[in-house]
């Protein structure tokens, strides 16, 4: 990798020296992570193209690969997939067919909406289509676990959403009926003096669903 910054010409031959396999067998060490195998092979993208997509095809046919994909947290995925789209698009495409995978699956744990929902926020500003992808993979999901969120799980997490679709958001919101909501709500009456600007992410999706909680904690 730093070789390449002192003599391009030889840190090209070293590298086609090494065979994919080997470099497979390095990046599928115990307790490996997808982000750093990305931030690892991009440079070396830029020795050899052909090469690394190569590589990277090569390593989508090992499962624990994949399996490593449907496990990483969604920080993990988002800056795994920013790195891919710069290398291939097709590679960048099938870490986000893997991820939407898991997030449709009956096994997997709760989605961490908050930093999910901020997450695709980010990413829509890289690739709109992307997250449509992955919200349409996901809504399922959110539908089934919008119910055990506490109160200020929800408020951030569609206030983050509203900013990517916000008719999915007040929809979301809408599934929770309104005393259900109520009582959510009333976590906030701990801190008497904060509840108009606790309730700003809630107005940011609905203003009726709103004004509603914001009469209740009076």
């Amino acid at each position: 990798m730093y070789l390449k910054n002192v003599d391009l010409v030889n840190a090209k031959r070293i590298y086609n020296l090494i065979d994919n396999i080997t470099i497979i067998r390095k990046c599928l060490v115990r307790k490996f992570r997808i982000q750093p195998i990305f931030n690892s092979i991009k440079p070396l993208y830029n020795l050899d193209n052909e090469k690394t997509i190569d590589l990277l095809n090569n390593l989508f046919a090992h499962n624990v690969f994949k399996n490593k994909i449907q496990e990483a947290d969604i920080e993990n995925f988002i800056n795994s997939v920013s790195i891919a789209f710069n290398i291939n698009e097709e590679i960048a495409n099938k870490i986000i067919a893997t991820y939407s995978e898991s997030l449709v699956s009956a096994n997997n744990g709760e989605i961490q909406f908050a930093k999910f929902a901020d997450a695709l926020y980010r990413l829509s500003k890289i690739n709109k289509e992307v997250v449509n992808t992955l919200l349409s993979a996901s809504i399922p999901r959110l539908e089934r676990d919008i119910h055990s969120l506490t109160f200020y799980q929800l408020k951030a997490g569609l206030c983050a959403l509203a900013k990517v679709d916000k008719v999915l958001a007040a929809r979301l919101l809408k599934m929770i009926p309104t005393e259900e909501l109520k009582k959510k709500s009333e976590v906030l009456l701990v801190d008497k003096k904060n509840i108009e600007g606790q309730l700003g992410e809630i107005k940011c999706v609905n203003t009726e669903i709103w004004e509603i909680l914001n009469d209740h904690l009076k």
